[in-house]
């Protein structure tokens, strides 16, 4: 192909000017930020979402270890993917939850009705899940008796100390501009 080569003419002055040196500050985001802002773009966070959490994590049991604990009362965390509600043959709700575990591996739950009425999802997010480890056609679930969600941390793009520290940046930077 014939590439033009594009001329740049610099707009003639009076008077020679000096061009413009310009400094951009330095932009700052953390994890946390980020984290925020792919949850709101992508409705997803391509961090971990474990590091978001206010406390620490509730539970250091993972999906690999399950089959070891076939019967046994678990305790696990898991961060909610999916929700399939269905109906028992008497017409209550129940539901099966997809979860990704500590490791991003898939963690199954099975909530029968009193389960599901009493600790209903509350949306993407941490649960903590306790309930018996079931062996189903080959597939490990968890038979769920309680779930709690867990708090994470603060949006800091929206943080009040946040917002009052950039306000008093701002006015500071003002100031020594007059």
């Amino acid at each position: 192909g014939n590439k033009a080569k594009k001329k740049v003419n610099p707009e003639r002055t009076l008077f020679y000017e000096q061009p413009r040196a310009f400094e951009l500050p330095e932009l700052s985001s953390d994890l946390a930020e980020d984290a925020f802002d792919q949850m709101e773009l992508l409705g997803f966070s391509l961090e971990d979402p474990f590091a978001l959490l206010r406390e620490e994590k509730p539970s250091t049991i993972l999906a690999a270890d399950l089959p070891n604990l076939i019967g046994e009362e678990v305790e696990i965390a898991g961060y909610l993917v999916t929700v399939k509600n269905t109906r028992t043959h008497n017409g209550k709700g129940m539901y099966f939850g997809t979860f990704l575990d500590l490791e991003g591996a898939w963690l199954d739950t099975v909530h029968f009705p009193p389960v599901a009425e009493q600790f209903p999802f509350r949306g993407r997010g941490i649960y903590v899940i306790r309930g018996k480890v079931i062996e189903e056609f080959d597939c490990i679930n968890i038979e769920t008796t309680s779930m709690q969600k867990l708090d994470i941390v603060e949006d800091p793009r929206f943080s009040d100390s946040r917002t009052t520290t950039r306000i008093r940046h701002t006015q500071e930077v003002e100031k020594s501009a007059r």
